[in-house]
């Protein structure tokens, strides 16, 4: 994604060509590898349709070799008909030229998305209890929320007040993840804690509702003065005129919408979702020729 700027700045405008677009990626260990000691894992379920579960794997070929042995004798192969349209959109209708329009199209989405949540969250979350770096790829938002601010702790344990949290979010019409759930040996007292938050496909107006609920959940939970008093929409009079000046959509610029080389919303008969080379939302694109430089589909979950 391009870099969040703040809630009062301009937004960077995108890349004027595909050169520029791949130049400005951080290199992948694919391409520092210069004896076959990295093996890479693609999917194209996140990049243009969830369903698809294809994916493709680029390592050296003795690596390939034994991979494809054992895909032989557990996942077999991905399903025919995702190959059948993969291959028919990148090889026959996109092309190479397509899909990197396809990631300029997504990344400025995803831009666009992420900043309005960002834009949100300065105003209406409590920094005196939740801190977040801004994403730079990926559809994902992390909270970190400083527990031990709880007017309960230490009587009250981590735990005890993350399930309060969490159900207090859910009370306010809203839903977040426990980072709890992302680590596999648990949590302990002295570790941080946080929540995860989606911009994958919520709708702008959404999102910033979602996030002033979100604030009053916060506030709830740990005593906190109101952000502001609302009007009877629920929506606060500072949204209100962020909404008036065009901040809620980021329109400025004329770039939300319309993106590198001319190509304004849409690409690729409504396909969803890319990414390129490592770091545009999360995926990676090194010379995907019919799915990997291999020449050899695998399935991913």
């Amino acid at each position: 994604m391009q870099p969040y700027t703040g809630p009062d700045a301009s937004p960077i405008p995108p890349p004027t060509s595909h050169q520029e677009f791949l130049d400005s990626l951080v290199p992948s260990y694919l391409s520092m590898d210069t004896d076959g000691r990295v093996m890479r894992l693609d999917s194209f379920s996140k990049v243009i349709a969830p369903g698809a579960r294809v994916g493709w794997i680029t390592a050296s070929e003795q690596i390939v070799d034994r991979y494809r042995q054992h895909a032989d004798v557990s996942t077999q192969g991905p399903s025919g008909m995702s190959q059948l349209l993969m291959y028919k959109l990148l090889e026959e209708q996109w092309g190479h030229t397509g899909y990197l329009d396809w990631l300029l199209h997504i990344r400025m989405e995803y831009t666009e998305r992420r900043d309005v949540l960002l834009d949100a969250c300065e105003f209406y979350v409590p920094r005196e209890i939740v801190s977040w770096v801004p994403p730079m790829a990926g559809m994902f938002h992390w909270f970190k929320v400083d527990y031990r601010k709880h007017p309960a702790y230490p009587r009250k344990s981590r735990a005890d007040i993350e399930e309060e949290i969490f159900h207090a979010i859910i009370g306010h019409g809203t839903l977040l993840m426990k980072g709890s759930w992302f680590s596999p040996d648990g949590q302990g007292e002295g570790d941080d804690m946080y929540f995860r938050a989606t911009y994958a496909a919520t709708p702008l107006e959404d999102i910033q509702e979602g996030v002033r609920r979100l604030g009053e959940a916060f506030r709830e939970v740990f005593n906190l003065q109101p952000k502001v008093p609302a009007n009877g929409n629920g929506i606060a009079a500072a949204q209100i005129k962020a909404l008036e000046t065009g901040l809620a959509n980021i329109h400025v610029n004329g770039y939300a919408n319309t993106h590198a080389n001319g190509a304004t919303n849409g690409y690729g008969n409504g396909y969803t979702n890319g990414y390129t080379n490592g770091y545009t939302n999360g995926g990676h694109f090194d010379g995907y020729t019919n799915g990997h430089t291999n020449g050899y589909l695998s399935a991913m979950a």
